[in-house]
């Protein structure tokens, strides 16, 4: 695996990233609103179903993205998980993943699982043409099933080769659902054991989630080198050596090098991140973020904020220059 390059926002990126926070409503409405996308499957709690067969990209609105290594204790796959959300045109949110194994694992994926759906409508199915990366061969699940009371949707590939999640091979989701807002879950990733991951989830949240978006400096001003989501404005004045409360991690388009990554600030409107990563090659991909704002103090409101920095991945270095905070939930 080589170490990737930061990169500008685009529908779906190929290359890693990290992380979110968000939010949803729950209420009749809600359910009301959903309308299963074409090619799934409508899945109760309780009931399994053979997953339709949806595609991606769609005509919906791109909301979000995050991507993160999987690399379990036991060492024996390296995945690179994708989580992607979109929204339909009555507000209903759709929830995509895609785990592509590495061709270094040794293990197959033969099952993922998600929770958070509980309170909503959900209809599934595999995608037929998910970017998972390039020259991947893509796999969908053969039954997908909901526990009693509806918060775990799992979905599974096999039972046995060549259907599971093998490496080299990528398997792809789609839970479509009555959900308006989202947070950072978690999925599930079983060979046998269960590994957790970063995912977005529905939630009955609604409290306001907000991007922060770092401009790159010189040539490039207004394209946007790095982000951010956090639930509320960024107040922590701690030491730097503290991570800050509620920091879930970066999404599209930092680099995939920091993941994972404890965000800090301290009393110079600083915020400052290390991060790291170990492949099953043993390949090392360091990355750092680090910006200033201007004034010694975090914004408080939406809008423009000045202050400079600078992002490495590797060798890789960009320059940061001002940014601007957007609402993007509820």
């Amino acid at each position: 695996m080589k170490i990737s390059r930061w990169f500008n926002i685009s529908r779906v990126p190929v290359k890693i990233t990290r992380t979110l926070v968000a939010v949803a409503v729950v209420s009749v409405v809600a359910v009301v609103l959903h309308a299963a996308l074409i090619g799934t499957i409508p899945l109760a709690p309780g009931g399994t179903v053979v997953p339709g067969n949806a595609s991606f990209p769609d005509p919906n609105v791109f909301v979000a993205l995050q991507e993160v290594h999987v690399v379990p204790p036991s060492k024996d796959y390296e995945v690179a998980f994708k989580s992607v959300v979109e929204k339909e045109p009555n507000g209903a949110l759709d929830f995509y993943y895609g785990a592509s194994n590495s061709t270094l694992s040794t293990d197959s994926i033969s099952r993922l699982t998600a929770g958070g759906f509980g309170p909503f409508q959900t209809s599934v199915g595999g995608l037929s043409n998910f970017n998972c990366g390039g020259g991947t061969t893509l796999m969908g699940p053969a039954s997908a099933d909901r526990d009693n009371n509806g918060n775990i949707v799992g979905f599974n590939f096999g039972p046995s080769a060549p259907l599971k999640i093998a490496p080299g091979t990528c398997g792809t989701t789609l839970i479509s659902t009555s959900a308006t807002n989202f947070t950072i879950g978690s999925a599930s990733l079983i060979d046998g054991g269960a590994t957790m991951v970063p995912a977005f989830v529905p939630t009955a949240s609604t409290a306001p989630v907000y991007k922060y978006d770092f401009y790159f400096k010189g040539p490039r001003p207004g394209l946007v080198g790095a982000s951010l989501l956090f639930n509320g404005f960024v107040r922590d004045w701690s030491p730097a050596s503290v991570p800050i409360p509620g920091f879930t991690g970066f999404v599209s388009p930092t680099h995939y090098s920091l993941t994972p990554c404890d965000l800090t600030s301290n009393s110079s409107g600083e915020l400052d991140c290390r991060g790291s990563f170990t492949g099953l090659n043993g390949n090392q991909i360091n990355g750092v973020f680090y910006f200033v704002f201007n004034y010694g103090g975090f914004p408080r409101q939406l809008g423009p904020f000045t202050g400079s920095g600078y992002g490495r991945a590797g060798s890789s270095v960009v320059e940061f220059q001002d940014g601007v905070i957007t609402q993007v939930a509820p």
